[in-house]
C-alpha cells in the first residue's frame, strides 16, 4: 500500500464477517462490507493478465463523503486476488 507521499507501507489482510480488512502498520484498518469484497474481487480478476506487469493497481476504499481510492502494487495485488479467489471459493 502507499500513502500519499510515495511511502511504502506494509499491510496485513484477512476477513472478518465475510467482507475483507486491511490492516496497515501505521493508520486505521479498513474494512469492507462482503458486496464491496466482491466488487474488488470482480475487478481484479477482469485485470489478472496485467496485473504482475503493472507498476500499481488502485482499489477503492469504503465510507467517507469523497470516493478514496488505495494504491497497491501489482505484485500486492496478484497476492490479493489469490486471497479473493480462496475466500470466494470456501463461501462456496
Amino acid at each position: 500500500m502507499s500513502t500519499d507521499d510515495n511511502k511504502l507501507v506494509r499491510i496485513e489482510m484477512g476477513f472478518e464477517q465475510g467482507g475483507l480488512v486491511i490492516k496497515p502498520a501505521e493508520g486505521e484498518t479498513i474494512r469492507y462490507s462482503p458486496e464491496d469484497t466482491q466488487v474488488i474481487y470482480n475487478h481484479l480478476d477482469q485485470q489478472q493478465a496485467w496485473l504482475a506487469r503493472s507498476s500499481f493497481v488502485l482499489i477503492p476504499v469504503p465510507g467517507g463523503d469523497e470516493p478514496l481510492s488505495m494504491q497497491l502494487s501489482g505484485e500486492a495485488a496478484v497476492l490479493l486476488l489469490a486471497l479473493l479467489r480462496k475466500h470466494m471459493q470456501s463461501r462456496g
